[in-house]
């Protein structure tokens, strides 16, 4: 009988693992690191390419795998974590985006300037919802700064 061995997980050093229904196995957090790790300090570039209507304007965009079974508890804290963000100065937009996949989802918080970007990323409320996040999903962070912003075109 010719079976398949599955690779061996390193323990788990966080409580509540998944079950084992669970079609993809959950890195540890030693395997992945946080949003927070991820961004640490972000700087402000200049861009001359910039245009008037978007000068300073910055995004956060993140990708996110979420352990099969728990989109629910994953969409509530995300949502959870804009509506929070949303009352911060310097907030323009968000958004959250559900894959083809159910497993995958984009969050997208776009602010008026690099420095406001920070002040949320700084924030002590966004990084406990991040960390609830991060129980049950795999982040991947990357921050932006616009180049050029388009709207529908005038006739």
């Amino acid at each position: 009988m010719n079976t398949t061995q599955l690779p061996k997980r390193r323990p788990s050093s966080s409580a509540g693992d998944l079950p084992s229904a669970t079609p993809h196995a959950r890195p540890t957090h030693s395997e992945v690191p946080t949003a927070e790790e991820e961004l640490g300090e972000i700087s402000d570039v200049a861009n001359p390419g910039l245009s008037s209507d978007t000068t300073g304007s910055a995004i956060l965009v993140n990708v996110w795998v979420v352990w099969d079974g728990y989109q629910q508890e994953f969409v509530e804290t995300i949502v959870g974590l804009f509506e929070y963000a949303r009352t911060f100065d310097g907030f323009i937009a968000g958004e959250v985006l559900r894959g083809a996949n159910p497993t995958r989802f984009v969050s997208y918080l776009r602010m008026r300037s690099a420095e406001d970007r920070q002040r949320v990323l700084n924030d002590s409320e966004v990084a406990a919802f991040l960390r609830t996040a991060e129980r049950i999903a795999r982040p991947d962070v990357h921050t932006y700064d616009v180049l050029h912003a388009f709207g529908p075109s005038e006739r």
